[in-house]
């Protein structure tokens, strides 16, 4: 058995597949939070609150509802409320059942590539079903955090975050970011992880910037999904790479390092580090909550965009 927020191995001091460490650091607090997914559909009816959010590259409707850390005599307990703070809570739904189980696997597969990824985990919500779960990084226990997305950066509203560039991104971190190669070049790395995964949905709303004491940087990374073993997507990016959305090569990141003026050997460096972690992934992807047809599925297009890119 494996921690649904780790990922690693339980062998003792575990409540409901979570480390009792692993509960300490993401709740502060000593005991897993219940929530109930059907008082919370009740709750949301009284609310009456826009707290549904469509996707547009996954078909239909997936929740993402804000939650609130609610600590009582006999327990600790995640409840809904009418505005963002601490957490955010996506079941799965009816026509995508293991769309949480994947989005926390994605994120977990980018931690191993070394890619910082906002803190998240899966809880069980009851009747075999899980939820993802993430903390919130745009505020802490007393102030919000100035974060912005590449949409609000580039002064376009949320229904024209597909219509964009990964190369005005780019542009986007250099005219803002405090370190504007680092991050230029953790871009780039993104992008070919999220190629190598069939993340195909990174559209402007999936990228921002976050305040820290030096400045503004490429904040954690977020929304990974893996779209494609999900639905059936012909593109492999949300927004274009080098004029195009498909057909992706090598030559195509190597064309984006020249738009920005990085060099192609580091792109080369970063397909090298990813290839390097590929067993890791795999045994990561064969520990995971998905089923099991879909590991083989994904391991099998890892494999294939690895090809294209080695």
């Amino acid at each position: 058995m494996r921690c649904l927020c780790c990922g690693k191995e339980i062998k003792k001091d575990h409540i409901n597949s979570w480390h009792k460490a692993c509960i300490k650091r993401f709740f502060n607090s000593d005991t897993l939070p219940l929530v109930n997914l059907k008082t919370i559909d009740e709750e949301m009816k009284k609310l009456g609150e826009k707290l549904i959010e469509e996707s547009k590259s996954i078909t239909g409707v997936q929740r993402k509802l804000s939650m609130h850390l609610d600590k009582e005599k006999n327990g600790t307990r995640l409840t809904l409320i009418g505005y963002p703070q601490g957490y955010i809570l996506k079941p799965n739904s009816e026509q995508y059942s293991f769309i949480a189980e994947a989005e926390h696997l994605i994120m977990g597969l980018a931690n191993i590539c070394l890619i910082k990824t906002t803190p998240n985990a899966l809880i069980d919500i009851g009747d075999n079903n899980y939820a993802y779960i993430t903390k919130r990084i745009d505020r802490d226990d007393v102030n919000k955090i100035h974060m912005e997305d590449f949409c609000q950066l580039s002064n376009r509203p949320t229904e024209y975050k597909y219509n964009s560039s990964y190369e005005k991104c780019g542009k986007i971190i250099k005219n803002y970011s405090s370190t504007p190669y680092i991050d230029q070049v953790e871009l780039i790395y993104r992008l070919l992880f999220c190629y190598i995964v069939g993340n195909s949905d990174m559209h402007l709303k999936n990228f921002s910037l976050k305040e820290t004491k030096d400045g503004f940087s490429l904040s954690e990374a977020y929304d990974l999904l893996p779209v494609q073993l999900i639905i059936n997507d012909n593109e492999d990016m949300a927004l274009t790479l080098n004029g195009k959305k498909k057909n992706l090569t090598k030559n195509d990141f190597y064309k984006l390092a020249d738009n920005l003026e990085i060099p192609r050997k580091t792109v080369e460096k970063l397909i090298i580090r990813l290839f390097a972690k590929k067993e890791k992934m795999f045994d990561y992807i064969n520990d995971s909550y998905i089923p099991e047809e879909k590991k083989e599925e994904l391991k099998e297009l890892i494999q294939k965009r690895f090809d294209k890119l080695i």
